[in-house]
């Protein structure tokens, strides 16, 4: 499964050719993703525990005062920091955040944002059951 995480999370590049020259034109690496922990355990009133992925450059720094849930600090605490491979600069960020325990009932979770080298990135939001 991790095997798919990463080609997921990993920048793409198209190769264009023409007769002059090849250009190598790549997207932007950075990409924020969340999880809830023991995601099919989630009980009314107990603290919700999550991890966000922040795949990026190392030499780009992601701001840990920044995360927000929609608009709303998020307080995480870091984790590890993971190299994409050895012949890559790219690398993941591991944090891990606490929810407040809901109520039962089925919510999506605001997305949450991370400044990372100075600007602003989104992850998708997230639809949990609370039993």
């Amino acid at each position: 499964m991790l095997f798919f995480l990463m080609l997921l999370l990993t920048p793409l590049s198209l190769l264009a050719e023409t007769p002059a020259s090849n250009v190598l034109i790549y997207t932007d690496p950075v990409q924020v993703s969340s999880s809830i922990n023991a995601y099919e355990n989630i009980v009314a009133g107990v603290p919700i525990e999550g991890t966000v992925m922040v795949t990026h450059q190392e030499s780009s720094a992601v701001d840990p005062s920044s995360f927000r849930i929609g608009s709303k600090p998020l307080k995480v605490e870091f984790v590890q920091i993971v190299a994409m491979s050895d012949y890559s600069n790219l690398v993941i960020s591991f944090y891990s955040f606490k929810l407040e325990g809901m109520n039962k009932g089925q919510y999506t979770l605001d997305p949450i944002n991370v400044k990372v080298g100075g600007k602003v990135y989104q992850a998708p939001p997230l639809t949990i059951q609370v039993g």
